[in-house]
């Protein structure tokens, strides 16, 4: 199968749609920025940047740099002065909370398959006990996050902004890593992207 454009008709320069074989050459001459291509084999979506073609993180239109957000929907100018509005989808979080308590790694999050990483939009971790404990939020086996918790109550809350979201590493596990045997509560909100 050869490449083939999906024509947008109704707007001046917009974005256009490819359909391809991931053995298909991708074009990149006279492409517009946000442009997208399905892979029709694979299912795999790509959308077109200054960078070039890359592997879309969610099933969203890309908008170049400079573009405005607003809420679910992105307004980006053209090249010819005219406003495009482009609705993004968002993202279904998964959520993990409970309780650990073993001295070292304590999973929160088994490690998705190859090819598939967590991507952490917020966490809250507490000192359950009343003995002084390092919390250590784990990339696998890579320190992240650390904290001293002195006390009972004693704790961490990250919230990422949409966008700076925890990218961890492909196929590895979100760990809690507790300096001793102390109980420690964890809330996670999170989803998987393939990578």
């Amino acid at each position: 199968m050869a490449v083939q454009q999906i024509v947008y008709y109704g707007t001046a320069t917009p974005p256009r749609r490819y359909q391809a074989l991931s053995t298909d050459v991708k074009p990149t001459t006279s492409v517009p920025y946000g442009s997208t291509l399905e892979e029709t084999d694979t299912g795999d979506k790509y959308v077109y940047s200054p960078a070039g073609w890359s592997l879309s993180q969610d099933e969203s239109v890309a908008i170049k740099a400079g573009a405005t957000i607003i809420g679910k929907v992105g307004i980006d100018q053209t090249t010819d002065g005219t406003t495009n509005a482009v609705s993004i989808k968002e993202k279904t979080l998964l959520h993990v909370t409970g309780t650990k308590a073993a001295s070292g790694d304590n999973e929160l999050i088994a490690a998705p398959t190859a090819g598939t990483r967590i991507v952490v939009s917020s966490f809250q971790i507490q000192l359950e006990a009343d003995t002084e404990t390092t919390l250590i939020m784990k990339d696998g086996a890579t320190n992240k996050f650390r904290f001293l918790a002195v006390g009972r109550g004693g704790g961490l809350n990250k919230d990422f902004m949409q966008g700076r979201e925890w990218k961890m590493t492909a196929a590895t596990a979100l760990n809690l890593n507790l300096s001793g045997a102390n109980s420690c509560g964890y809330n996670v909100s999170y989803y998987t992207e393939t990578v």
